[in-house]
């Protein structure tokens, strides 16, 4: 089952750059698009291991330019669970489960990519992206 099949209400774009040596692929759910602020779920779906991570993202549309950005722990309180619990259903039927939180943005020492120095590396780079896109 896709994510837009089991979302019907909502419009799923896949924003994926495999070929920009991204290691996940990226869907963004538009969950409200309005004449001042644009709200987003954006899942990453690991191509490496087993997991999966979700943000929650709001671009304001009159600054244009990204406003918040909240982390899979912070979800719950901006975004509409019913999409969290599909994503979720979904993805466990792959055998996916979300990449624990506390580790999500854990520097890996010894390891330098693309413009991460040394130190500045995370298992959200090594997993999924090293720059998360910021235009919806």
């Amino acid at each position: 089952m896709s994510v837009q099949k089991a979302l019907p209400d909502y419009n799923v774009r896949d924003i994926s750059l495999l070929s920009w040596l991204d290691r996940c692929y990226i869907l963004d759910i538009i969950i409200q698009v309005d004449e001042e602020v644009i709200k987003v779920v954006s899942l990453y779906v690991s191509i490496i291991v087993p997991f999966y991570s979700v943000l929650y993202i709001e671009n304001n549309v009159k600054n244009n330019g990204l406003n918040s950005q909240f982390s899979s722990n912070d979800l719950n309180k901006y975004a509409n669970n019913e999409i969290l619990k599909k994503v979720d259903e979904i993805l466990q039927k792959f055998n996916y489960t979300a990449f624990p939180q506390k580790l999500l943005y854990k520097k890996i020492p010894d390891i330098a990519f693309k413009d991460k120095k040394m130190g500045e590396f995370t298992f959200f780079d090594a997993y999924f992206v090293h720059e998360i896109p910021h235009k919806i």
